[in-house]
């Protein structure tokens, strides 16, 4: 927590980091946020201890960063959760070469029946269904027909839905957020590492067309040594959080009544720090947050809900807009802000200018001008910046991070 930021800029002297190094510094320094009452119904500040107080649990197995998935002809694949999210998923296993879509699961058989059509009308056998209860992904999870589960469903059920399928010894993908404590992220390492599954969050702005180009330019060195970024997420969900038919529950509009927090912050974290190689030989060590009151949601609520609607009887205290200043070991710093419940009129700030596709929500920089600049400036490039291929993951122009770490383009 007190350690000093390192004069030396030198990658490839320092040891290979794990997941394990990268989650301790990291998540001591977010512990003063108030993690351990993400999930207990009530805003929770938790107060961080002194300094050097907790040791990093001991380690049960070695690193996953690095390890490849093993060959395989065809991948099984479950799902787990079919709304809104999971069920447009599916649309993108059925157009793989080499996936088949084994089971399903989601306690709304409507949902489980429309994704067992598309299943079938793409050439695949019908999938084992599971829509039993909210636990009955326990029972897919422990099938002998899969290698991999991915799972889709509101925050609160992430971290047990990858802890079974991890425990079941199958690979997990997870959309975000991963789990809710620090304790439980802990679990999800010590797991991974020793069932030699990997266990990944979903965090689907890293590989946009614009964040993967970026990427190989920072590689390349073209902007030079990064030393600051920023990046947004400008979202005004108000009218989803209200509609009964998106967000069931309505879970996403209950979390603004229990916490206060940078509650989202994986688009406009993610593709910066990417660009400054977090995790790849620099980590995150301390963060700090400030919001602002809690106004959008009521006030969308006054204006379209109707007096005997459910909602009136919530109180919401989560900030409509949230800044968050990260710093790195190296000393780097990382500016980042989320609006998901702001009024209309807010729904673009100074922070969010420096963009690199008009009309993008997730808005990432590190200390560059817009694309539009760039172009108009007519700065030669190693590649067109007007081209729909988007660039190669395995682009060889990538640098690999310290102690010769696979490219981030790779991953």
């Amino acid at each position: 927590m007190n350690e000093a930021p390192s004069q030396n800029h030198d990658d490839h002297n320092e040891p290979v980091p794990s997941r394990r190094s990268v989650l301790w510094t990291a998540g001591a320094a977010g512990a003063g946020l108030g993690l351990g009452g993400l999930s207990s119904g009530r805003a929770v500040a938790a107060a961080p201890g002194p300094a050097g107080s907790a040791a990093a649990p001991e380690a049960k197995g070695k690193t996953m960063i690095g390890v490849p998935f093993e060959r395989r002809s065809t991948v099984r694949v479950g799902i787990i959760g079919l709304g809104n999210r999971g069920g447009s998923m599916i649309d993108l296993f059925l157009a793989m070469p080499g996936v088949q879509v084994v089971a399903l699961c989601d306690p709304v058989k409507d949902k489980t029946a429309k994704a067992t059509k598309k299943v079938t009308a793409a050439g695949q056998p019908a999938p084992a269904v599971h829509t039993n209860g909210d636990h009955d992904f326990e029972h897919l999870c422990a099938r002998g027909d899969l290698d991999f589960v991915y799972a889709a469903t509101p925050w609160d059920r992430h971290f047990e839905m990858a802890r079974t399928v991890l425990l079941n010894g199958k690979h997990v993908d997870v959309e975000c957020p991963l789990a809710l404590r620090l304790d439980q992220l802990w679990e999800l390492v010590d797991l991974s590492e020793r069932t030699r599954r990997h266990c990944m969050q979903l965090e689907n702005c890293c590989y946009g067309r614009n964040e993967m180009r970026v990427l190989r330019m920072a590689h390349a060195g073209l902007f030079g040594e990064l030393l600051h970024g920023a990046g947004a997420y400008i979202h005004d969900l108000r009218g989803l959080m209200f509609d009964p038919k998106y967000y069931e529950g309505p879970w996403r509009r209950l979390w603004h009544t229990r916490q206060r927090g940078d509650l989202y912050p994986n688009h406009g974290f993610g593709p910066v720090a990417n660009y400054m190689d977090i995790n790849r030989g620099d980590r995150a060590v301390r963060i700090s947050s400030v919001g602002t009151p809690a106004l959008g949601l009521a006030a969308y609520r006054k204006e379209h809900m109707p007096a005997n609607d459910p909602s009136w009887k919530e109180s919401y205290i989560e900030s409509d807009r949230t800044i968050s200043l990260v710093q790195t070991a190296k000393g780097r710093r990382r500016a980042r802000g989320a609006a998901s419940a702001q009024a209309a009129r807010c729904a673009l700030s100074p922070m969010t200018t420096t963009g690199f596709r008009a009309g993008s929500r997730a808005r990432s920089s590190a200390c560059i001008p817009d694309f539009g600049t760039l172009m108009q400036a007519e700065v030669p490039l190693p590649w067109s910046m007007c081209s729909q291929t988007p660039p190669p993951f395995d682009c060889p122009s990538g640098r690999a991070g310290s102690s010769g770490e696979a490219p981030l383009t790779r991953l």
